[in-house]
């Protein structure tokens, strides 16, 4: 049968996948003129109006990171419209679920390797890097409504004067994903699975060895443990979307507000980028059996003949460090803080199941960041940047990840570079 994992840490690998609360990109382009001297205005503007980082053991009324008992009201609609029903409907079923920041975190940022990012469009005459000329259909029409009226958008065009370049277009980049309540779903159906696993192999007899480790412990499909996972990260992925979708808003406000935009009244049009990664879904996987004889007999319900022997199985996939690149969708892939991010069209590799790395990935674990890098070269690293430049966030230096112009070279097979970021202000928790 079709197995989730329960650890959060194991590689995604054979029928398994892991349980990993939904992360994701969100992205767009803005207009208007920047003056000299404003990125540390409006870094402030972003960090006032978005909720980041996490205070007093993040306790609902008191944490920095989220709202502290008042919502705002279109956070409190979003969360009326279009989640509340359905997240009542698994807390009745596991309430434990219920005892998390979940209304308090949806639409603020979070800490570790989450950000926001104001990015200018680098101009390059490479072809690994094209200028972007055009813009992008968002998978969700519905998000970004313009502050200055009720029309929904999902992106705006814009301009700044950045050194060498002239004028580029710049771009509002957010990560983050389900926050304090995506957590609570991990890890209460890591402990179901684990209970679960216990129960199983003390039965005996035909019943497969128990994992070697604990953490291994996986939910069997047709058990309601796994159906109400998978409810209950279905949810989480709506949850990171509408997430990053309120936080945008907020950006996009604070650009029209700072001091030193000379021309705050933004045009509005109808694209964005939108993705998630590190998620999970249902995918059917196209195989090309290596005998005559496998393809005629499929032993698994989820799995149907087709033409030339190819069979389609449906599996449970976890793009664990990953998104989705099926052919011609658009992904975001971004690097450290101090390094490239790029906006990137899916080849539709099926060898690596319609998927690309969706960033740079770490280098160095956080402890062995602090112990190698010191605070001047976190200064160092991140001249030019309008960031944070202190102790607390050195564990998120450049140095701590890979090269990621090296992680997209050893991706051109899976995706094409449309466009080239590159940040002048990142915010993170």
């Amino acid at each position: 049968p079709t197995t989730i994992s329960s650890s959060r840490n194991v590689e995604t690998g054979g029928d398994a996948v892991s349980i990993s609360e939904s992360g994701g990109g969100s992205l767009q382009q803005q207009q208007g003129t920047f003056e000299e001297n404003f990125l540390a205005s409006l870094r402030l503007s972003i960090e006032v109006a978005v909720p980041h980082g996490r205070t007093h053991n993040g306790k609902a009324d008191s944490d920095a990171g989220g709202w502290r008992g008042v919502v705002p009201t279109d956070v409190s609609e979003t969360w009326k419209r279009h989640l509340e029903a359905r997240f009542k409907r698994i807390c009745a079923k596991r309430p434990k679920v219920g005892e998390s920041n979940n209304l308090n975190h949806l639409g603020t940022l979070g800490t570790g390797n989450h950000f926001i990012e104001i990015c200018v469009e680098h101009t390059s005459s490479s072809p690994a890097a094209p200028k972007c000329s055009h813009h992008h259909q968002s998978q969700y029409p519905e998000v970004f409504a313009d502050s200055n009226n009720d029309n929904t958008t999902t992106t705006t065009s814009s301009t700044a004067p950045v050194e060498d370049e002239g004028e580029a277009p710049v771009w509002v980049l957010l990560h983050s994903g389900s926050r304090g309540v995506g957590g609570k779903i991990g890890s209460e159906f890591i402990k179901l699975a684990q209970e679960d696993m216990e129960k199983v192999h003390g039965r005996g007899g035909d019943h497969p060895p128990p994992p070697a480790n604990k953490s291994l412990s996986y939910l069997r499909e047709g058990t309601s443990y796994f159906d109400d996972y998978v409810e209950a990260v279905s949810w989480a992925q709506d949850y990171a979307r509408f997430n990053r979708e309120l936080m945008a808003k907020r950006v996009v406000a604070a650009l029209r507000c700072t001091r030193g935009i000379r021309n705050p009244l933004f045009t509005c049009g109808t694209q964005a980028v939108n993705c998630h990664h590190n998620y999970v879904e249902q995918y059917n996987h196209h195989i090309i059996p290596s005998s005559p004889s496998s393809s005629s007999s499929p032993n698994s319900k989820n799995v149907s003949g087709g033409k030339d022997g190819v069979m389609k199985k449906n599996v449970w996939l976890t793009r664990k460090g990953a998104t989705s690149a099926r052919s011609g969708e658009l992904a975001i892939i971004p690097g450290s803080m101090g390094a490239a991010s790029y906006i990137v069209r899916g080849k539709g590799n099926p060898d690596s199941y319609n998927s690309c790395s969706h960033g740079a990935g770490r280098r160095h674990s956080r402890g062995e960041t602090k112990r190698r890098f010191t605070l001047e070269d976190h200064e160092k690293a991140t001249l030019g940047v309008e960031c944070r430049k202190d102790a607390d966030v050195v564990d998120e230096t450049p140095m701590a990840y890979k090269n990621i112009d090296a992680v997209m070279a050893a991706q051109s097979d899976l995706v094409e570079v449309i466009c080239t970021l590159k940040q002048i202000i990142c915010v993170k928790g």
